[in-house]
């Protein structure tokens, strides 16, 4: 590495150069593979331009004009990978494990696998739902208790939250349910008490 490609310089240029990701990206947009996000591509244009500073011979070319075709094939790789391996998609309708209850994902007190059975009885669920959850989510999460059969509607009128945003709480507290506490629905095996795990 040259002094001029020193880490300063790096950051310094990356700055100046910035604009060029996006200038490529609406020249380039049209060939590329319309399921990756625009975000998506502009991150890869950034890479793009980082690895061009890295390997620009300053003698050779301006490096603007060496640094265009680097992003631009920054991007083309990311299409090209998309076409090949598909993109996977994240519904913002249906959040992830819409379809269990949230009785579902709730933690089973015969889980033997993470707990003794003497823990599990001791544990205050409430108190440990009251560290883990945001104030909005337990506050959605209680009412959603209070009464499992209300609708989206009823509990946002409830809460006094909009639909949205009780979906995205319920979907945020069953996600940390099971990330804290294990999914019963997939975890739990039957198992005879007082057999080691």
């Amino acid at each position: 590495m040259t002094p001029q490609h020193d880490r300063w310089n790096e950051d310094e240029a990356i700055r100046q150069h910035a604009r060029l990701v996006p200038w490529v990206y609406h020249r380039i947009a049209p060939h590329l593979h319309p399921d990756l996000a625009p975000e998506d591509y502009l991150q890869e244009g950034y890479i793009g331009l980082l690895l061009a500073w890295r390997s620009w011979e300053p003698g050779r070319a301006a490096f603007s004009s060496y640094a265009t075709p680097c992003i631009a094939n920054a991007m083309r790789m990311a299409s090209r990978h998309c076409r090949r391996h598909g993109v996977p998609t994240v519904s913002w309708e249906t959040p992830e494990g819409e379809d269990r209850t949230l009785g579902e994902t709730l933690p089973d007190p015969l889980n033997a696998e993470r707990f003794g059975l003497a823990e599990w009885r001791a544990m205050d669920w409430d108190a440990a739902a009251r560290r883990l959850l945001s104030p909005a989510q337990y506050r959605v999460w209680q009412a959603k208790l209070a009464d499992p059969e209300a609708g989206q509607e009823a509990l946002a009128a409830r809460v006094q939250l909009t639909q949205p945003t009780v979906q995205r709480h319920l979907a945020n507290a069953r996600r940390l349910f099971r990330t804290h506490w294990g999914d019963p629905a997939r975890d739990w095996e039957p198992r005879p008490v007082g057999v080691p795990v």
